[in-house]
């Protein structure tokens, strides 16, 4: 109908003509719609005949079709229409910002699996924002590891200034890489400390664009003026209507709480576990040396001296910052503790026994 044919050809929300129907339903005469009803129900008139039950056409609910026939005609509209769009935009080095109702994990995974088809296609890298985990840091450390090995940067990831890795990636980086992240305003990413680091990356790495999602209706209060005119976003709406089942999967907490520092607090003992296997999972081989350090010494706990003497003998740490970088990250998720005492500040594993060895188990 007319409504639909008058939308906007560049609206990036507008469907195929004949999908939306205005039926005059939208009007710019705001002062007339009680005169409206009032003729309206003067024109009615009722009726004497009357209706048989028997001539109704009753339908069951049975009959009219389950309701995910519709969410896969959308999904088949987002495929056919809004993909060959995003990759068009992508190309032009401008990065999408994707919101909309339900979760939108399976429509940018399917997105990131057409964009990785064709021998030519860029690298893509995919960053799950809910997992508590991760982090604007652990992205750089994976781009960087695509740089060509004889021209890789020896920088140490945890204890360089982002903005030093972030130019680095820049120099380096010889390939177009797609960075896709399912939540960017999920537990692992809404700090502002990581914001600025994606912004960073997005505005100042020449091969490097980003596709990413927001959940949260108040998502883009993480961005101020600066941080938004450097992400620089294309915005696209395409609600899904799904539920959120694999953003939860990967929650430590639910609701409220799992946007407070210290993600693991209140945690069940087997999400407590594979938090810190994927915390750990995520770090070097040497901060799995001085997680065992720290595992040796559980019963007492050890002061940090104490901690970087035994590390710097098994070759696992040369600095006191790089090793305060290990504690730090470590700390942040509540893996390991402080405690005062009369020797001093001592460290240690923030795990029950039973929790510990199943930690250790899994890096063996």
């Amino acid at each position: 109908r007319t409504g639909s044919r008058n939308l906007k050809q560049n609206d990036p929300t507008r469907l195929e003509d004949g999908f939306l129907e205005d039926d005059g339903a939208i009007s710019d005469d705001l002062a007339d719609t009680t005169s409206y009803f009032e003729s309206m129900d003067s024109k009615y008139r009722g009726s004497s005949k009357r209706v048989e039950s028997d001539d109704l056409d009753v339908r069951e609910e049975k009959d009219l079709g389950p309701p995910a026939k519709g969410m896969e005609v959308l999904k088949d509209h987002y495929t056919q229409v809004f993909f060959p769009r995003w990759q068009e935009i992508l190309k032009s080095n401008v990065s999408i910002l994707v919101t909309g109702l339900g979760s939108k994990y399976k429509l940018l995974h399917e997105f990131a699996r057409v964009l990785g088809g064709p021998s030519d296609a860029p690298a893509v890298v995919v960053v799950n924002g809910f997992n508590p985990h991760a982090s604007a840091r652990l992205l750089v450390k994976e781009l960087l590891a695509l740089t060509p090995s004889v021209s890789r940067p020896s920088l140490p990831v945890l204890s360089s200034p982002i903005a030093t890795l972030v130019r680095a990636l820049d120099r380096e980086l010889d390939k177009k890489v797609v960075v896709v992240i399912h939540s960017i305003d999920g537990a692992g990413l809404h700090t502002r400390e990581n914001q600025e680091a994606l912004a960073q990356v997005a505005s100042e790495c020449s091969n490097v664009v980003l596709i990413a999602s927001v959940d949260h209706v108040n998502a883009p209060l993480l961005w101020d003026d600066h941080l938004w005119h450097r992400f620089d976003w294309c915005l696209q709406t395409a609600s899904t209507f799904e539920s959120y089942s694999a953003e939860r999967r990967f929650s430590l907490n639910h609701g409220p709480r799992m946007f407070v520092k210290g993600s693991m607090a209140g945690a069940s003992d087997e999400r407590k576990v594979r938090g810190a296997i994927m915390l750990l999972t995520s770090l070097s081989t040497n901060a799995h040396g001085i997680f065992r350090i720290l595992a040796e010494t559980e019963s007492a706990g050890v002061t940090e001296q104490r901690l970087f003497d035994i590390g710097r003998s098994r070759f696992l740490t040369t600095s006191m910052l790089g090793l305060r970088s290990i504690l730090t990250e470590m700390q942040t998720h509540d893996l390991i503790q402080t405690t005062r005492t009369d020797e001093g500040t001592k460290i240690s594993i923030n795990l029950q026994p039973n929790q510990l060895t199943a930690v250790l188990k899994s890096l063996d």
